[in-house]
């Protein structure tokens, strides 16, 4: 009897499936494919460890172990008869994991009955253990179409090309060839306005970090329910440690647009920062350029560089989209009895970070980079 490997998107649906009868091997996806360095081809995870730990303080050895056990775990899938079940959520956090490891996805385990996702746009780490059984016995079967998409969008994510990005900017935008993967054009159009514009105006991002400020004076974890209520970051799924290193961003320019008071407000590369503590204060300078923009107002990026690392690239803005009402997994048996953990509002600044600090559970949302 085969047993089954369990890739899952954060700590928090880790210590979720764990209480349930799910059974098998459980790993946790410990990276933050949506910012730093990547590639079309093989990745440099060193490259990647010295980025998050640079940015975002993240252990460099503890993110290399980590990334070797996840890519060793499925090579020996791989081998043997162990089906492999992906377990990653509806924003673009996630999305762009489960594109990357469809994308790289074994021989052996494209192969019928091998590997399976579970995507649903409800939030794993809000449900109660029970449910993940039923989640389990409604997974999907990975279709040749899906990795057909997934190989294209990872390919245009991390080209680092002009051609390559033009490409990319224009079928997301476009919206068309996504059949398999309805939901995800909309993850893909939200990071669209993550990338930089090339008349230096803050891109959409930036323009909803320094919105949510102008409604005044707020300590972090104010501010965060305010971003995270902001329409582009909702499909975003971004983590608390992202919103806390773009503020720093902002509070570093030439003319700061963000004043943060409190502890670790000035990091040094490398250091990780307390930045529940927070009080962040629109400045004039970032009055003025909030004025500048518009979420009506579209700006195409430069193409000089590729998708996959927004920081310090040209970036382009793109309008909010809602997210797409067509789900891309089918949804699992449905009279099971509502969550009452899904009306409960999460607290939006969590306890501790993940084993290797790239994500922390996704409740309401997660506290660093690697969510869950």
């Amino acid at each position: 009897m085969s047993l089954m490997l369990h890739i899952l998107n954060g700590d928090t649906t880790l210590n979720l499936i764990k209480e349930s009868s799910v059974k098998g091997t459980f790993l946790v996806w410990k990276d933050m494919l949506m910012e730093g360095p990547v590639s079309p081809t093989k990745i440099d995870w060193k490259a990647r460890a010295e980025f998050l730990n640079r940015n975002y303080g993240i252990d460099s050895r503890k993110y290399l172990a980590a990334m070797k056990d996840c890519h060793a775990a499925l090579d020996k899938a791989a081998k043997g008869k162990d089906e492999v079940v992906l377990w990653f959520e509806e924003d673009f956090f996630c999305q762009i994991h489960l594109v990357y490891l469809l994308a790289t996805l074994p021989e052996p385990l494209k192969r019928k009955g091998r590997a399976s996702i579970i995507c649903p746009e409800k939030p794993l780490g809000v449900r109660l253990p029970g449910a993940f059984p039923k989640l389990l016995a409604g997974r999907i079967p990975i279709e040749p179409a899906l990795l057909t998409l997934a190989k294209k969008v990872w390919a245009a994510y991390s080209a680092s090309s002009s051609k390559g990005w033009e490409s990319f900017l224009k079928w997301a935008q476009s919206g068309k060839g996504f059949e398999p993967w309805p939901l995800l054009k909309s993850g893909l159009r939200s990071h669209l306005g993550r990338l930089p514009t090339p008349n230096g105006k803050p891109n959409a991002l930036e323009t909803a970090l320094l919105r949510s400020a102008s409604a005044g004076n707020a300590h972090f974890p104010q501010f965060l329910r305010r971003v995270w209520s902001e329409p582009l970051v909702r499909p975003l799924g971004l983590g608390d440690l992202q919103v806390a290193r773009y503020a720093l961003d902002l509070s570093r320019k030439g003319k700061p647009l963000l004043t943060i008071e409190g502890p670790d407000n000035a990091p040094k590369p490398g250091q990780s920062f307390r930045y529940q503590e927070w009080i962040l204060h629109l400045t004039a300078e970032g009055k003025a350029r909030l004025a500048e923009v518009t979420e009506a107002h579209v700006v195409a990026p430069a193409a000089s560089r590729g998708a996959g690392d927004t920081r310090g690239k040209p970036k382009s803005k793109s309008k909010s989209k809602a997210v797409a009402k067509a789900a891309f997994p089918a949804k699992a048996p449905s009279k099971a009895k509502p969550d009452p953990k899904a009306k409960v509002k999460a607290k939006p600044v969590r306890p501790g970070k993940a084993s290797v600090s790239v994500k922390p559970g996704k409740t309401g949302r997660p506290k660093s980079p690697a969510r869950g």
